[in-house]
């Protein structure tokens, strides 16, 4: 067994085809689930043409997404932190693309623990608009990120 000189990095090793699949089946579901967020988040604003609140059938599909997203952000985490690092050398991501996906993962769990605190007892009803705003302007920079995440990883890979 060979050890690694301390100024080198480890080669980065090669995914399976099963790994790769589920690396794109979890981002598509995350996508997806942004999408249905923004679309039931943003109606209140949309139709009224200022910020509102969400109520109705648009509140419940919006709290029906809701596991959809921490699941689906819970597994892109688990799948592509490694590969996102700085560290690490991959030529398909650049540091552009890398600092998207680290605001994307920090912007979701932000709006996910915002949220969740608002509704336990913990915090007074000022408190609770607070976290009701960071969660509304999180969730409209991740939908902001995700989608230049997207593009990011549908530009082409450089060639050197």
């Amino acid at each position: 067994m060979t050890s690694i000189p301390q100024n080198q990095t480890a080669p980065p090793r090669r995914r399976s085809f099963f790994r790769g699949l589920l690396e794109v089946v979890t981002y598509l579901a995350l996508l997806t689930s942004v999408i249905g967020l923004a679309v039931t988040g943003g109606w209140a604003w949309l139709r009224h043409g200022k910020a509102g609140s969400l109520g109705g059938w648009f509140l419940w599909i919006h709290f029906a997404i809701a596991p959809a997203f921490i699941g689906a952000l819970l597994l892109v985490t688990l799948f592509w932190s490694e590969r996102s690092r700085f560290r690490t050398p991959n030529p398909r991501r650049g540091v552009f693309a890398r600092s998207l996906f680290w605001l994307m993962l920090t912007l979701g769990f932000v709006a996910i623990s915002a949220i969740l605190v608002s509704m336990t007892p913990l915090v007074a009803s000022e408190q609770q608009i607070t976290l009701y705003w960071v969660h509304r302007y999180c969730a409209i920079g991740l939908t902001a990120v995700v989608i230049m995440f997207t593009l990011a990883l549908l530009k082409p890979a450089r060639r050197s």
